[in-house]
């Protein structure tokens, strides 16, 4: 779960998770943006996330390996609301897989769109 209070608004942070010791981790990039209305919106991709690269293929790079992977095709996207609280999609679930970039543009939009919540 976020800690909303640990987010400053507005933000766009992103970052390679690359843990070199353990042989069990992975490799991705994530970015965090939270906005005025105070949803969130997580855009991941990598190895084992459910993205694809540039020729859309998933990702197969391990940490060990060279990671040039700096592009993806379609990306994982999960949407929280201001108490970081996970925001279902349409199918139920908390995570949509394989995002095209042109569906991440609208589902940004909508979640930029939402109404604040009042108390």
């Amino acid at each position: 779960m976020i800690d909303p209070a640990s987010i400053h608004t507005p933000l766009f942070r992103s970052r390679i998770d690359s843990p070199a010791m353990n042989a069990y981790s992975f490799q991705k990039h994530s970015t965090l943006i939270k906005f005025s209305n105070g949803y969130s919106i997580s855009i991941v991709y990598g190895y084992t996330i459910y993205s694809r690269d540039m020729n859309g293929d998933l990702f197969a790079k391990t940490f060990d390996q060279d990671l040039e992977a700096n592009s993806a095709s379609a990306v994982e996207v999960a949407i929280f609301d201001p108490t970081g609280e996970f925001i279902n999609f349409k199918d139920g679930q908390q995570v949509k897989a394989c995002v095209p970039p042109d569906e991440l543009a609208d589902i940004i939009m909508w979640v930029k769109n939402l109404k604040k919540e009042t108390a």
